[in-house]
């Protein structure tokens, strides 16, 4: 929502790539997990439904497929809602930013979120504390 206002300046995009620098250095080759509405409607018009995952080429794709048509546009082609229609882009622009800065080859967007994992993470533990009842 604050790229789709203007409302990120270039001292916060140089942030996130020195951030990203960090953990390239740290942990060399990596990909990124993706989580939200964005990522799993990109994932599911443009990448891989049997694996979760949306390669860079076709996300760059994507991306200026959606960013050349109007919001009303993107609606009609892309079965999208008005909410989705609109931060799309810039989260397609997000990732790509993400996934250049770390020479990433792919997202994987499962169908999870993080809530979901958090609350599957805690069932286990209640399992495991209650001898799996």
């Amino acid at each position: 929502l604050r790229l789709l206002n203007n409302k990120i300046e270039q001292k916060q995009w140089k942030e996130l790539a020195d951030w990203l620098s960090e953990f390239k250095a740290s942990f060399g080759k990596i990909n990124i997990i993706g989580s939200g509405g964005n990522i799993n409607k990109l994932t599911k018009i443009f990448g891989d439904k049997t694996a979760h995952s949306l390669d860079y080429l076709k996300l760059k794709s994507a991306h200026q497929k959606l960013d050349a048509l109007s919001m009303n546009k993107r609606m009609k082609k892309y079965n999208l809602r008005k909410d989705r229609a609109d931060v799309i882009v810039p989260a397609a622009m997000v990732f790509l930013t993400i996934m250049d800065q770390i020479k990433a080859d792919k997202v994987f967007a499962p169908k999870i979120g993080v809530a979901d994992g958090l609350v599957y993470e805690r069932y286990e533990k209640y399992l495991e504390k209650n001898g799996g009842k």
